[in-house]
């Protein structure tokens, strides 16, 4: 569809989509999607669109305001915005972009959920894949051999997404991903967090400080939260006695585990494993 915008050209295109009820309750789904060719009297502000938006620059340069600050945009460049807030993206000089405009049920947590230092993106590894996930939603009603497909929508515009948690780590974050994975993979072994500073080049203070703000847990809440996943996986889909499942993950003995267990769930390990299986071995009753 040919639209009218104040700074749009007439070589630029919108095209809008209605997804299913169903679509709307478990996918991120797109409202609209579009190129445009703007000169430098394109700006838009708003006070609310109810919907995220993904701009990739094409062409050009502009604008995006995210909280109190006003990021440039250049060509490569992309940037997420939260539309369900008062918004504001336009240029200067001039610029080509595609957009598109998502929503459902979990889309504004999913924003939200990401920093705003990281929602700008600036080229990189990054930059091919998300071109082409953006085109391949544009093309879907764009190219008439083409024809929209709310899965397939749902799984480039998460791709999309995604470039943004991962492009826009910074370099505590992806320490504290290193710290997870070593807690992770070596449950039934003693790590000190002297050791875990070390491996990170932090003192022990930061390494607590950093791991806290980027998992919502500290080093040792995390370890037990990884020990009693590995223990539910067990519990439910294997034989092993109590206390070879305890050992296994990392706790002292199966008093120790019944005690963090129940002090999460509200349940038993036995209690537990007879919610997911048929038959319980004798010593987890």
């Amino acid at each position: 569809m040919k639209v009218r915008e104040t700074g749009v050209l007439t070589s630029s295109d919108v095209y809008f989509h209605t997804p299913s009820a169903a679509s709307k309750e478990i996918f991120l789904t797109l409202l609209c999607a579009g190129r445009y060719d703007c000169t430098p009297e394109y700006m838009v502000k708003r006070h609310s669109y109810e919907s995220g938006l993904i701009l990739l620059v094409l062409e050009g340069s502009g604008y995006a305001e995210i909280g109190d600050r006003r990021h440039t945009l250049r060509q490569g460049d992309a940037v997420l915005l939260d539309c369900y807030l008062p918004h504001c993206y336009g240029t200067s000089s001039g610029w080509s972009i595609l957009w598109v405009h998502f929503g459902g049920a979990a889309a504004h947590r999913m924003i939200l959920s990401l920093e705003p230092s990281r929602r700008v993106l600036r080229p990189g590894a990054w930059s091919y894949e998300m071109r082409r996930c953006m085109m391949s939603v544009y093309g879907m009603f764009s190219d008439p051999g083409n024809a929209p497909d709310d899965v397939r929508i749902h799984t480039e515009i998460t791709r999309m997404i995604c470039f943004f948690f991962a492009g826009g780590q910074n370099e505590s974050a992806s320490a504290m991903d290193t710290v997870a994975a070593k807690l992770s993979d070596r449950l039934s072994e003693r790590v000190t967090t002297r050791e875990l500073a070390g491996m990170v080049h932090m003192s022990e203070s930061q390494l607590n400080r950093s791991f806290r703000r980027e998992k919502g847990l500290s080093p040792h809440q995390f370890r037990i939260e990884a020990r009693l996943n590995a223990a539910r996986y067990l519990l439910a889909n294997t034989v092993l006695s109590l206390s070879e499942i305890a050992l296994k993950c990392g706790f002292r003995d199966a008093s120790a585990l019944i005690h963090q267990f129940k002090a999460r769930t509200g349940l038993t390990p036995g209690e537990y494993a007879a919610q997911c299986r048929d038959t319980i071995p004798d010593q987890l009753s």
